[in-house]
């Protein structure tokens, strides 16, 4: 009988446990421009929460703009374009190893989750610049 108990016992923690757990999707987005590559990932939670990150690599010529280990590092801006929405990130300078940053990115205006099949608008502003590209789910 005791037997039987922990059986019960084991296979109702399981069927909890599995009912519990949530299960995630990333779409990941790609693009690149003269001067970047960006990669943005949108995390979905089975309950249609969001997380996002944006990752952002120099891919230009020199000069490299200012990285993070010198003085008065450029600061960066990438936006992301949704239908209904709009994605800000703004940090200051590059991985100096890389040539890159990575970091959160957050919505500015009523943001949605974006289809696999959309194509989404992005731009990134630097040193008095700015670029565009269009990035596509991969």
């Amino acid at each position: 009988m005791k037997r039987i108990s922990g059986v019960f016992l084991l296979l109702s923690l399981l069927i909890v446990l599995t009912s519990c757990a949530t299960d995630t999707e990333t779409i990941e987005y790609r693009g690149k421009s003269k001067h970047w590559n960006v990669t943005y990932n949108v995390i979905v939670s089975s309950d249609n929460s969001t997380t996002t990150n944006v990752l952002l690599k120099y891919i230009g010529g020199k000069p490299v703009p200012i990285t993070t280990d010198q003085k008065n590092p450029t600061e960066i801006q990438t936006k992301i374009f949704l239908q209904d929405g709009e994605y800000e990130s703004s940090k200051s300078g590059l991985n100096p190893d890389k040539k890159s940053q990575t970091g959160n990115i957050s919505c500015t205006v009523g943001c949605s989750v974006p289809d696999k099949k959309d194509k989404i608008d992005a731009i990134v502003n630097w040193d008095g610049k700015s670029e565009s590209m269009v990035l596509v789910s991969k």
